[in-house]
C-alpha cells in the first residue's frame, strides 16, 4: 500500500457500518433510487465495486412486518471466510471471534448461522443496526459460553456432557456410556477441524483414596 493508490470510503445508511477500499475498483455504477437519493440529497449514489481475496458471503431474509411489528430471520452462509490482521479500535468487540468461527466452521469451511431480529419500530429506540449486532452478539456470547454443548448438537444423541470424561475409582477403563461420549465427541470434531481440545486429568481424594487403599489390601 502506497500514497498514491486510489482510496474509496463508504458505509451504510444508518452509519453503523463503515469501510475504505484500495485500489482500482472490479466495476462502477449508479443508483437513483428513493432511498439513495433522500439518504443522500443528490440525484444519483455512485457504487464501486471490489474482487474478494477470499470469501463469499450468501443471506437468505425473511422479514414481516405487521402491526409495526417487526418479524425478521437473516440466515447467513459465509463460505471460507478468513479473519485478517486484529484491528486496534475502541469500537472492537472483546469477544474471541475466532474461537467462535472456529466452532461454526464446518469441514468444508462453510460457517451457517441464523439471526432472529424482533422489534418494535414504534419504539422511540428501536434502531435496526442495534438489533442486528444485539443479535449477532448474543449467537457469539452463546457459543463461546457454552463450546461444548455447540459440539453436541453437531451429533445425535444426548451429549450435552461433552465437558467431561467419568473414570470408575482406581481404573483405566471406561465403561459404555463414557466411551459412547468420547467417540461422539471424536465425530463432532470431524466436523470443526480448527477445533482442538486440551485434556486435563484429576482424581478425587474422596473417591480415589480409598479404591487405591482397598486394592493395595487386597494385593498383599
Amino acid at each position: 500500500m502506497n500514497d498514491n493508490e486510489q482510496r474509496l470510503s463508504g458505509g451504510c445508511f444508518c452509519g453503523s457500518i463503515r469501510y475504505e477500499a484500495v485500489g482500482e475498483p472490479f466495476w462502477v455504477g449508479y443508483c437513483h433510487c428513493t432511498s439513495c437519493r433522500r439518504q443522500t440529497g443528490a440525484p444519483v449514489v455512485m457504487f464501486a465495486g471490489y474482487k474478494i481475496d477470499k470469501g463469499k458471503l450468501s443471506l437468505g431474509l425473511n422479514y414481516k412486518l405487521s402491526k409495526n411489528k417487526l418479524v425478521a430471520e437473516n440466515n447467513v452462509t459465509l463460505d471460507q471466510l478468513t479473519l485478517g490482521e486484529v484491528v486496534d479500535s475502541e469500537e472492537a468487540t472483546s469477544l474471541p471471534i475466532k474461537f467462535a468461527l472456529s466452532l461454526l466452521k464446518d469441514s468444508d469451511g462453510v460457517i451457517e448461522f441464523n439471526l432472529p431480529i424482533r422489534g418494535d419500530i414504534d419504539n422511540p429506540d428501536f434502531k435496526y443496526s442495534s438489533l442486528l449486532w444485539g443479535a449477532l452478539g448474543n449467537l457469539i456470547t452463546g457459543i463461546i459460553s457454552s463450546p461444548f454443548k455447540a459440539l453436541a448438537s453437531l451429533v445425535e444423541g444426548d451429549n450435552d456432557n461433552f465437558d467431561h470424561v467419568i473414570f470408575s475409582a482406581n481404573s483405566v477403563e471406561l465403561n459404555e456410556a463414557e466411551q459412547g461420549k468420547l467417540n461422539s465427541l471424536a465425530k463432532a470434531l470431524l466436523q470443526r477441524p480448527s477445533l482442538y481440545i486440551e485434556i486435563r486429568g484429576l482424581s478425587s481424594n474422596l473417591i480415589d483414596h480409598d479404591e487405591m487403599a482397598y486394592a493395595k489390601v487386597l494385593k498383599q
